[in-house]
């Protein structure tokens, strides 16, 4: 299930990261709005290194 921005909620944007322009709830979203979900390689079992990812809140 692919989430969508919601606008009414804060949200931060994102600039200099192809492709992301929007983070919430640390889920990044594309211009559109869509989230941008990190697809499994099949091979290696690791997510897509081309998706910056978010630091983890200590």
């Amino acid at each position: 299930m692919v989430r969508v921005l919601d606008r009414s909620r804060p949200f931060g944007e994102i600039h200099g990261a192809p492709g992301v322009a929007f983070v919430q709830d640390e889920r990044l979203f594309d211009h559109l709005g869509n989230e941008i979900v990190k697809k499994k390689s099949a091979k290696s079992g690791k997510g897509c290194s081309s998706i910056p990812t978010l630091p983890k809140k200590s």
